[in-house]
């Protein structure tokens, strides 16, 4: 049996993303930051609920996604092209699958403008949940 691990439930949710060639999608990590039309994917730490010492049990993680876009407007096109793709989506790997993936409600926010870059940047953040279970 396959262990199910945050980090690769976040990379398959990066693969789905990235899938659509209109933008990309990258697992937060680095110091640079991605400019227009990308998406981060940030796993949440906090509650873990999942496999660690129990590998039968489903993994529960819940991840935050930063769609990024040189204006308010890309950035909300970013946001909307990358929920389309994630909405009900499941993802899975080696021994793993997920239930559809859902936003959680409320998550959303508005668009902010990110003034401490040399370009700003505009960005949407929104958080999602994933349950992965063993196959």
């Amino acid at each position: 049996m396959a262990l199910i691990s945050t980090r690769l439930v976040a990379a398959a949710v990066v693969t789905l993303i990235d899938g659509d060639t209109a933008i990309a999608a990258y697992l937060s990590q680095g110091p640079q930051p991605p400019t227009g039309k990308t998406v981060v994917v940030h796993p949440l730490a906090g509650e873990p609920d999942g496999v660690l010492g129990d590998p039968g049990k489903d993994l529960l993680m819940q991840f935050q996604t930063t769609a990024i876009g040189t204006t308010a407007e890309q950035a909300l096109w970013t946001h909307d092209t990358a929920a389309a793709r994630l909405w009900r989506a499941t993802v899975s790997g080696t021994g793993w699958s997920t239930l559809p993936i859902r936003d959680v409600p409320g998550s959303q926010q508005p668009v902010y403008r990110d003034d401490t870059l040399a370009t700003p940047l505009f960005t949407v953040t929104c958080t999602w949940l994933a349950t992965a279970q063993p196959a």
